[in-house]
């Protein structure tokens, strides 16, 4: 039985792999408090073997680390460039990639990529969004990390005096006939436009057909309306925790 925790920006991602598929996945509140109540509370009956930590959020690392330790009995991994990897790390600066972007890419390549001859490119959609391109020979190179739908709907209503909060559109129309659709117009195709942009501009530099696998809470939403998505992963940084820290 393994742990995973993803401590993310708004949100704190856990799972409980059972050997063959991720039996519990949770997600709690951004805080301390409300992810040491549930591994306190709600894992106290759960025999975990071992453990994993990505964490975004230094603040919190070393507090759920302790938890985990007092709470499960188990030293997790934290998962940081000074792992073992699956790839050759192409990426300048290791040091400064974020643990999650790290996980994601290990599990896309691990799954998806290795033995197979094929790059891969992983877009996660989430409060920002990020991609991970490896090589078809197994070269992590980096990627790109932008704003995702939150953050630019949050910028036009916090730097502008009369812009309203408006809800994320379900079906994305170029010309709104009012404020509200203009504002959902404008975010919802930027958004679309860029990330499909971003993929195909990465995959053109690969000079490769890259599989592309999509995670994160905004993957759905954007394989409904681009067409160049191979593969939705909702739990890929969880598999790469697992498969890093194994």
């Amino acid at each position: 039985m393994f742990l995973a925790i993803d401590i993310g920006n708004s949100a704190t991602k856990i799972g409980v792999y059972d050997g063959q598929s991720w039996s519990t996945v949770d997600r709690v509140a951004a805080t301390e408090a409300s992810l040491i109540d549930h591994l306190s509370m709600r894992l106290r009956s759960v025999d975990i073997d071992a453990a994993g930590i990505a964490s975004v959020v230094p603040t919190r690392t070393d507090e759920t680390a302790i938890a985990v330790r007092e709470h499960l009995g188990v030293e997790p991994t934290i998962i940081s460039a000074k792992l073992p990897l699956p790839f050759e790390m192409g990426y300048e600066t290791p040091q400064t990639l974020g643990a999650d972007r790290m996980a994601a890419a290990a599990a896309a390549w691990l799954m998806f990529g290795l033995n197979k001859n094929r790059g891969v490119i992983v877009v996660d959609a989430g409060t920002a969004v990020t991609t991970e391109v490896i090589t078809s020979d197994g070269v992590y190179l980096g990627g790109a990390i932008a704003p995702g739908p939150d953050l630019l709907l949050g910028a036009l209503v916090r730097d502008t005096a009369q812009l309203p909060v408006i809800d994320w559109p379900d079906s994305p129309a170029a010309i709104g006939s009012s404020t509200h659709d203009a504002i959902s117009a404008g975010a919802s195709i930027m958004f679309l436009s860029g990330v499909k942009a971003l993929l195909d501009r990465s995959a053109k530099q690969l000079n490769d057909v890259p599989l592309i696998v999509a995670t994160g809470g905004w993957a759905t939403w954007l394989d409904h309306h681009v067409d160049i998505i191979d593969q939705i992963e909702p739990d890929l940084v969880l598999d790469g925790i697992r498969l890093l820290a194994n």
